[in-house]
């Protein structure tokens, strides 16, 4: 959970304008906003909260330094607004100002909404007003020093967004596929090293300020449909279809092509392949270089015993201006063969 910090108002009396001196209470500094009627009303707003889009609300709490001048009691009733002071809640919420000598009232809490849900629009500095009303004897009095808000609110889920495109080599379609990684702190972004695709799963391999390395797979998130027209603009495209093997744990390279980057900084390097372990209990490792410079490693973990599975992916890259060169390679992990056939590399303009 988070929340804004306590806020003082630095606007008043938009809609209620009854007591005397109420801009004294923008700040703690012993100068009273005062009033001796009962029901005699105020507001302040202007609070400059800051609650970010889409955060839930989940709490609201307000602190009021106060004295009650006679000693009868007198206080006020405490009501917050979420449109501009067209409407009020009706929580019941208030306070008698203790005896002739400041003491801070806590009403609401990190918990409690005063019997309403709110949206982060509610907290705009057109919308949010909170009021007061004395209560007690007229004829006598209150004093408020300063008045704070703060409100308690859950972050909207960040929505990192990654796209690309990855060819399904097998029935020759354009498999658009597009990420959302949700984590509940917004001031925690994840880079995204890479991204693998096996079948209809993404595997995500990520970082960020709190907990580092990590993977994440999202289950059955990639969509494969034909006929989507391509928006980016090849770089260059090489492919092996031939089956390759080995037992050996030393790189073999089954794809090498140089692509052409002049002038461009930034592409989307995708790739696919089909890869076989001859048992169970053999991994294939499979990387892919650009200028001798392993940008993407991974062990596929039992990939299938005489049987292959596909697996592609894609990266974003920045390489050096000029001709760059970008190999696939594989690797028995195990010392049992491996298979790997139907290799693919598309370099694109991102």
């Amino acid at each position: 959970m988070s929340d804004t910090g306590l806020k003082f108002p630095t606007a008043t009396g938009d809609d209620h304008n009854q007591w005397s001196n109420p801009a004294n209470a923008y700040a703690n500094n012993g100068s009273a906003a005062s009033e001796s009627t009962v029901n005699q009303k105020q507001d302040w707003y202007n609070f400059s909260f800051g609650v970010p889009a889409g955060a839930t609300i989940d709490g609201i709490e307000v602190k009021v330094e106060a004295r009650d001048i006679y000693c009868d009691p007198n206080g006020a009733d405490v009501e917050l607004s979420w449109n501009g002071g067209a409407s009020y809640t009706s929580s019941g919420k208030g306070f008698d100002g203790n005896c002739e000598s400041w003491s801070v009232e806590t009403l609401g809490g990190a918990t409690d909404t005063w019997g309403r849900s709110w949206s982060d629009s509610d907290f705009s500095d057109a919308n949010f007003r909170i009021r007061l009303s004395m209560t007690g004897y007229t004829g006598d009095g209150i004093d408020v020093d300063y008045i704070q808000v703060k409100v308690h609110y859950t972050p909207a889920p960040v929505q990192t967004k990654y796209s690309g495109l990855v060819t399904d080599t097998l029935n020759d379609a354009v498999a658009e596929n597009k990420l959302t990684e949700e984590i509940d702190d917004s001031s925690i972004v994840p880079t995204v090293d890479h991204i693998n695709v096996h079948g209809s799963d993404l595997d995500i391999y990520m970082s960020d300020a709190l907990s580092g390395a990590e993977e994440t797979t999202l289950d059955g998130v990639v969509a494969a449909h034909d006929g989507v027209a391509d928006t980016y603009t090849s770089a260059g495209y090489a492919e092996s279809d031939g089956e390759s093997s080995t037992s050996s744990g030393s790189w073999q390279t089954k794809l090498s092509t140089d692509v052409d980057c002049d002038g461009i900084t930034e592409y989307m390097m995708s790739w696919y392949g089909e890869i076989q372990s001859s048992n169970n209990t053999t991994n294939v490792k499979v990387r892919i270089l650009l200028d001798d410079t392993t940008v993407v490693a991974e062990t596929f973990s039992n990939p299938g015993e005489n049987a292959y599975g596909s697996i592609s992916g894609f990266k974003k890259i920045s390489p050096s201006s000029g001709t760059c060169n970008i190999k696939v390679q594989y690797c028995s992990d195990g010392g049992m063969t491996v298979k790997l056939r139907k290799a693919r590399v598309d370099v694109r303009v991102f």
